[in-house]
């Protein structure tokens, strides 16, 4: 919505105006469109801010780079698919528009094990 938007970005002025950590900055795109396709120019473009100071700032406010919060809500949201529906790796590579293979190696450098592997432990099978 232009208003919400036009709204976020007077308050992000504002804070970053008088340095205060503004919590919202960038999370709330991502939680709601970590499935697309998002770059950090897109994302800094959003709240009209340089991409570096976006990166420094979500880092200083979060902790984690931007890719790193990405990455984990992507798999969070597989680890949820896998625990609850029938999709394979391949139907979930897709739908975040991540390669198959490249999703099965983030998954098992973050979780320890790969997807199936981790569907068949949560099964219990």
């Amino acid at each position: 919505d232009p208003k919400n938007l036009f709204f976020y970005v007077i308050v992000l002025r504002q804070m970053l105006s008088i340095k205060v950590c503004p919590r919202f900055i960038g999370r709330y795109d991502l939680d709601v469109n970590f499935k697309n396709r998002i770059t950090i120019d897109d994302l800094a473009g959003r709240f009209f801010v340089n991409k570096y100071y976006l990166m420094k700032l979500f880092k200083d406010c979060y902790g984690m780079t931007i890719n790193v919060y990405l990455n984990q809500m992507r798999i969070t949201y597989v680890k949820q698919q896998l625990r609850f529906t029938d999709k394979t790796v391949d139907e979930l590579s897709v739908e975040l528009h991540i390669e198959s293979a490249y999703l099965s190696r983030l998954f098992k450098k973050i979780e320890g094990v790969n997807p199936t592997q981790f569907r068949r432990i949560w099964r219990g099978g």
